[in-house]
């Protein structure tokens, strides 16, 4: 049956999201799976989520990656342009294969984007190109020193999903791991048995795959599989970066006060290479101004923050490895 209406006011279809954010099951019918958990056929199961994808709600189901534990180094550049040179360079750095997302924010620095590398002496000379480019007459290369939370799961009927602690691999991943990982990249097919297709490329079968990603998973290459849904569909329009220098007892107390509100996706702490300058960093997601007001309102603390508001997102998209 056919969403009709709004389908985000939908119970089921609410339910239906809560579960695809939470993850799919490892099985190689994992839609039966999912729709057996919710009273749900397979087919009413697909049939739904290729109508959220249409409607541009769901972007994708698939494997959510930890960039860090697969050897890669990063970071998150920003740069002040001149107001009227900020969309061409925006669209020039949005191009690289290797900037995952890219935003104008209200600040100096209006132009901030993530920029992910196999090695730091690669990010180093990615950073020193973005420094001479004429539009860019200042840059911050802000490194990652801590993180605490990534998780851009929005709940939409339960009060919050099933944390997803950090975890640090202790061993690099092999070249078929790789692979496998960047034949996934751009998400599963929304089909009854997605895994077989990868499988049948990879020459292996589906258990052996599905057994190679489980092992992915408590490696910690991979934070967990499930479905990516866009904020701004979901009525989350008002997005903040609050930024801050740490207090003097340590920015782990900080961190512990904002984590376990759903409306902060993202919290590090991060170091202005270059500067000697640590910066705490918060990413927030509102649905309105009066919404952030009434936030800062419930958690203080984030009133000692400096919110950067953001005007325009030029490139989300999901980090795709490069394989050679």
């Amino acid at each position: 049956m056919a969403c009709t209406g709004n389908p985000l006011t939908d119970p089921n279809i609410q339910e239906l999201l809560d579960e695809i954010q939470e993850g799919i099951p490892l099985t190689e019918n994992p839609f039966r799976s999912l729709g057996g958990s919710l009273g749900w056929t397979e087919k009413e199961v697909l049939s739904r989520l290729l109508e959220l994808k249409e409607i541009g709600v769901l972007l994708r189901v698939g494997p959510i990656l930890d960039t860090h534990n697969l050897g890669y180094a990063s970071t998150l550049a920003a740069i002040s342009s001149p107001f009227d040179e900020v969309k061409r360079l925006a669209e020039r750095v949005g191009r690289w294969m290797t900037v995952t997302h890219c935003y104008e924010r209200k600040h100096r620095f209006n132009l901030w984007f993530t920029l992910t590398m196999r090695s730091n002496e690669e990010l180093d000379q990615t950073i020193e190109r973005c420094r001479e480019m004429g539009e860019a007459k200042q840059l911050r290369d802000l490194r990652t020193v801590k993180k605490y939370k990534v998780d851009s799961r929005y709940p939409l009927r339960r009060k919050r999903f099933s944390p997803v602690p950090p975890r640090i691999s202790a061993q690099p991943p092999q070249h078929n791991v790789l692979q496998l990982l960047a034949l996934l990249a751009e998400g599963l097919e929304l089909i009854p048995r997605p895994f077989k297709r990868p499988a049948d490329s990879l020459g292996v079968t589906q258990e052996e795959l599905l057994q190679q990603l489980s092992a992915c998973m408590a490696a910690g290459y991979i934070r967990r599989i499930s479905g990516v849904l866009s904020h701004r569909a979901l009525g989350f329009r008002h997005h903040l970066l609050c930024i801050k220098e740490p207090p003097i007892n340590g920015p782990d107390s900080l961190a512990e006060a904002l984590q376990d509100h759903v409306e902060i996706s993202h919290i590090y702490l991060r170091e202005d290479k270059g500067q000697d300058h640590q910066v705490f960093c918060a990413m927030v997601h509102c649905r309105s101004e009066a919404h952030w007001l009434q936030l800062r309102e419930k958690i203080p603390i984030l009133q000692t923050f400096q919110p950067l508001e953001t005007t325009r997102c030029y490139k989300r998209s999901p980090f795709r490895l490069g394989i050679s």
